[in-house]
């Protein structure tokens, strides 16, 4: 099982450049005039399923839950296409009902690949059986600029321990100019470390010079994983003197404490700071509270006289 080579995939996103950057003009017309605004823009040419995935996520933040769903009832029972069944099947709850409208769109329209796409994702993981990943390769060698493909491969990949195959995906990201580059890349950097390759992890982050607190939260852990714990911790005393109020940093110097210094004093020292912190009110972030669990399970281990 492969993935569609570079230059196969770089033609099919050119064939459907105009595709995406019809769709970026549409955001900006609603981010400048509106809904309807962008209704009408959209309108003004045939409708395709990007397009009216797009006005559908635009109306999503105005209609209620229940109007948005009777909107899109109303246009199935009025136009009885691969295309109306689809878009009913991303505003409905039910796992079972959804399946069945999409089931439906792809017998009115086998060539809608997007319908095949979400069928695939609402496939349960089997051990052993990796015939989603083999059908999800399937459609993109068939359409390898099929983006909705591409993103569910960044997902599931790794369960079947393909992790390159998410890395491959990820680097396929942002597919519309009008899409945030910045999350696009700290999604690739993310995606190499839990591939274990924290080596270009490292490379994508001095490519990209990113700076936030986000990247160096993820520089700090490259470095880790390449055993290079002093970097790591002088890295994170620094991001500690920018953001004091940071519980999470206290947090992850705990683990590069215990786990890559040998200091488990020290990391016990860490989650004490950590643990005050976090139950601050005024805090930078709120804390999860599952890194609370793990911090005091991490403390009993480190004290266990206590």
């Amino acid at each position: 099982m492969e993935v569609p080579v570079p230059s196969k995939i770089e033609k099919s996103r050119q064939l459907q450049q105009l595709d995406w950057d019809r769709l970026d003009s549409a955001f900006q017309v609603y981010q400048a005039d509106g809904l309807a605004a962008a209704e009408r823009f959209l309108e003004q040419e045939p409708a395709t399923l990007r397009g009216e995935v797009l006005l559908q996520d635009l109306r999503r933040a105005h209609l209620s839950k229940a109007d948005l769903r009777e909107h899109y009832e109303q246009r199935y029972l009025a136009h009885d296409s691969g295309l109306s069944a689809f878009l009913l099947s991303r505003v409905v709850k039910v796992k079972a009902e959804r399946k069945s409208l999409l089931e439906v769109a792809q017998r009115r329209d086998p060539d809608l690949l997007q319908v095949r796409v979400d069928l695939l994702s609402l496939e349960p993981f089997r051990v052993g059986n990796d015939e989603v990943l083999t059908r999800l390769l399937k459609l993109l060698r068939q359409d390898p600029g099929l983006a909705e493909g591409w993103r569910l491969l960044r997902e599931i990949a790794p369960l079947y321990g393909r992790a390159d195959f998410a890395c491959a995906a990820a680097d396929l990201e942002p597919w519309s100019k009008g899409e945030p580059l910045y999350e696009a890349q700290l999604d690739q950097v993310r995606t190499y470390l839990a591939a274990n390759d924290p080596t270009t992890a490292l490379k994508r982050l001095q490519e990209f010079e990113l700076e936030s607190q986000d990247a160096l939260f993820l520089e700090a852990s490259a470095l880790a994983q390449l055993e290079r714990g002093q970097e790591a911790w002088v890295l994170l005393q620094r991001m500690q003197e920018l953001w004091p109020k940071e519980a999470m940093i206290h947090f992850n110097l705990a683990i590069v404490a215990r786990d890559y210094m040998g200091q488990p004093q020290l990391a016990a020292e860490e989650l004490d700071v950590f643990l005050e912190l976090a139950d601050e009110p005024d805090l930078d972030r709120q804390v999860p509270y599952f890194r609370k669990v793990q911090a005091w399970t991490w403390l009993r281990e480190l004290r266990p006289e206590k």
